[in-house]
């Protein structure tokens, strides 16, 4: 990848994340290290399950963190202790989780995984569930346009009020896009199922939909 100058715009540098990846910089993820006392830089790589991790300003190669398969996106913000990596490239049984990687041991923490009918937040370590959630998949109701100013948008639809469940539900395609991370708040998309996204409070560990 190259490293551009934002006030010069000269290349500043060339960051290498192996002979096989393919790496996606937009977006990215930046933040610092306190136990190394660096500020660190990641990207996900699009065709192979890897998350780069760099330094800077020596944009040296600090570590590389095996994931699930390929993905698009690594989000972070200062209230969440995790770097968010989604596999949304990755093959249909892995294009469902999400990998939250500790910004400070740079090991894989929690892995966020959402099937056709239950969503699980497992520990990467020990493989335990620590919480589980009806994922199950509705037709799409159909709402009234609303105007709002001088847009027309698509009012939420009521909790409780949906379809019926699908006899054929498809495999949901988690992706971790630009602009995730909100304050204390993460979103997560279903890019398969064009439905509901799942927010995440960074505090408390807790998860809304």
């Amino acid at each position: 990848m190259g490293i551009v100058d934002f006030k010069t715009k000269k290349l500043a540098a060339k960051v290498y994340t192996g002979k096989k990846s393919k790496p996606h910089p937009g977006q990215g993820s930046s933040w610092f290290n306190k136990k190394m006392g660096k500020q660190l830089n990641a990207t996900v790589s699009m065709n192979i399950g890897s998350v780069v991790i760099w330094d800077s300003p020596s944009w040296k190669i600090v570590k590389k963190i095996k994931t699930s398969g390929g993905g698009l996106f690594v989000g972070t913000s200062e209230h969440t202790p995790y770097i968010w990596a989604d596999n949304v490239l990755g093959k249909p049984e892995v294009y469902n989780e999400v990998h939250l990687i500790n910004k400070e041991t740079l090991e894989t923490d929690r892995i966020i995984k959402v099937g056709k009918e239950k969503g699980q937040l497992i520990d990467a370590k020990t493989g335990k569930v620590l919480q589980e959630w009806d994922a199950t998949q509705y037709d799409k109701v159909a709402v009234n346009e609303e105007k709002f100013g001088k847009e027309i948008i698509l009012p939420p639809v009521p909790e409780g009020k949906h379809g019926a469940k699908l006899k054929e539900p498809v495999q949901p395609r988690l992706l971790h896009a630009e602009p995730a991370n909100h304050g204390e708040w993460t979103m997560i998309s279903e890019w398969t199922t064009g439905r509901n996204w799942y927010l995440w409070n960074s505090k408390n560990r807790e998860r809304f939909i």
